[in-house]
């Protein structure tokens, strides 16, 4: 999740559509006391490095300088300690001044609907609010094929995509879970993943950064490089029967329906 004030910008982070990527691409147009909430340590470490040579990872030299990633800052030195240290100068670095103490409680996935509980009706009704979305085939695919690399039973002894997906499917909301709010769009724009230039250029004039610097470093940062991307071949391969492109659909019509996105393959 992104929160700036400079750019009026609320970026909601959903799992699974290419969010990782963006946030990356977009940090250096942010000011330094923008909200930035964590991903994995060692992948902002690789690829903030590739992007900008004289970055230097803030948990290392400055922990608290992560309350723009709260949560590891916490992970790290415990919260008792955390809170302790939280001075009022501190919460200015490190966070919109507006958000008070407030700016520790977001987290990298959180919802449009608890964005607004803790910043309030009116900043958030102000905020341009955007968000990746994705079609549910394709987006279900990335998150089977991110858990076969990161969860270490699963590389020895990989479930079928049926069987996982009866599994874990609790672990991958709808995106309308996100990007909604008591069951209406919350969001100012929706970034399409399946054209995202078009989207990119959209978002970049409604903000007003420059489009083609923005496409060229998202374009150059790769978050999560486990796999290839997901293309219509894969999409063909795993929806092969009318019992899991039913199931699927069951799970995430919400999203076929908000997005306009078609249940045939």
């Amino acid at each position: 999740m992104i929160l700036s004030e400079n750019l009026n910008l609320l970026f909601i982070k959903v799992p699974k559509t290419g969010s990782s990527s963006f946030e990356l691409a977009l940090a250096p147009e942010l000011e330094r006391t923008a909200l930035i909430t964590p991903i994995l340590q060692e992948e902002v470490n690789l690829q903030w490095k590739a992007l900008f040579p004289d970055f230097e990872p803030l948990w290392e030299k400055n922990p608290l300088r992560l309350a723009r990633s709260s949560y590891l800052a916490i992970k790290q030195l415990g919260l008792k300690t955390f809170l302790t240290r939280l001075s009022s100068d501190l919460r200015e670095q490190c966070g919109p001044a507006s958000l008070g103490t407030d700016f520790w409680r977001f987290y990298n996935h959180i919802s449009a609907g608890d964005v607004k509980a803790r910043i309030g009706r009116e900043k958030f009704s102000k905020l341009i609010k955007v968000a990746i979305v994705r079609h549910p085939y394709s987006r279900i695919i990335s998150a089977y094929r991110y858990r076969l690399q990161k969860v270490n039973s699963y590389k020895t002894n990989p479930p079928k995509f049926e069987d996982w997906f009866q599994r874990e499917k609790v672990l991958f909301r709808p995106i309308t879970y996100f990007t909604h709010i008591k069951k209406k769009n919350a969001l100012s724009l929706a970034i399409r993943y399946e054209d995202l230039d078009t989207g990119i250029k959209e978002f970049g004039d409604l903000v007003g950064i420059d489009t083609q610097l923005f496409v060229k470093r998202f374009k150059e940062t790769k978050i999560h490089l486990y796999a290839p991307p997901t293309t219509n071949d894969l999409i063909g391969k795993y929806f092969n029967s009318e019992r899991i492109q039913r199931e699927v659909y069951d799970e995430y019509k919400v999203d076929f329906a908000a997005f306009n996105y078609q249940q045939d393959v």
